[in-house]
């Protein structure tokens, strides 16, 4: 595929970390834990943020999609697909802080779950949603996968324990989501990094009132569920929601 090559000859000029695309790297990432097999169109691993922005750029200049990875250890086959995957595992692992009278952690993507448990321990803290693919799966991929575990009743989804994402939006561009109030949208809009971060704040919340009805309506009766987008968590008030909300929690 000459768009493939092109977009790797492209890369490899901005890039500092690894871009492949020979049959036996893509036969490696053409699976995870699931019984799919897809083979992907190249894989890339990111040593820090700006190849993330590199890769995402480019790769919306010739036309293809990005898939993050983490651990590899979706079910469900999330983490293949025909697009040029983004392992974020190899390099992008490090804790980069963690506040333990605040009971938070910041972390990149593929810190795996129980590198950062390690970490908490010392303070006597964990972080709540316990997977028990935990010494595999990685934090980015437990965002993405909204994981839990076999405490979930007691600690919830890993949504309800995320204060904030930095992320690399489709054009290239940083943006911070996190739980805002609806009357400090305007804020957001008026200090967006770029006019997409600007329309997404300005037309997600738009057309989530718009559907709301039927949010309501179908939305499966069970907090613990992980398929799917998880547009009805957008209804709620995020900003009373998450005053009782910790990202790591006391052991």
């Amino acid at each position: 595929m000459q768009a493939v090559q092109d977009f790797l000859h492209t890369l490899r000029k901005d890039l500092r970390g690894e871009a492949h695309a020979d049959p036996i790297t893509r036969s490696l990432y053409a699976t995870d834990a699931s019984n799919y097999q897809i083979d992907p169109l190249a894989v890339v691993k990111p040593k820090d943020k700006d190849d993330v922005v590199a890769t995402v750029k480019h790769a919306a200049a010739f036309g293809l999609p990005v898939l993050p990875r983490g651990g590899g250890t979706s079910l469900a086959g999330s983490t293949v697909g025909r697009a040029v995957i983004l392992d974020m595992s190899k390099y992008m692992r490090q804790v980069i802080s963690v506040d333990a009278e605040a009971k938070r952690a910041r972390v990149q993507p593929g810190v795996p779950l129980q590198v950062l448990n390690n970490q908490l321990r010392r303070a006597r803290l964990k972080f709540g949603p316990d997977p028990a693919s935990a010494v595999v799966c990685t934090l980015g991929g437990m965002i993405g996968n909204n994981s839990t575990g076999s405490h979930s009743i007691l600690y919830r989804m890993t949504a309800d324990n995320l204060h904030a994402t930095d992320v690399v939006l489709s054009d290239g561009t940083f943006a911070r989501f996190e739980p805002t109030p609806r009357n400090e949208i305007g804020n957001k809009i008026i200090q967006a990094t770029s006019p997409l971060e600007a329309m997404i704040w300005q037309s997600v919340p738009v057309m989530i009132e718009r559907a709301r009805p039927a949010l309501d309506a179908r939305r499966p009766d069970t907090w613990r569920r992980c398929g799917g987008y998880n547009l009805d968590r957008l209804l709620i008030d995020r900003s009373a929601a998450m005053k009782t909300s910790q990202s790591v929690r006391s052991m």
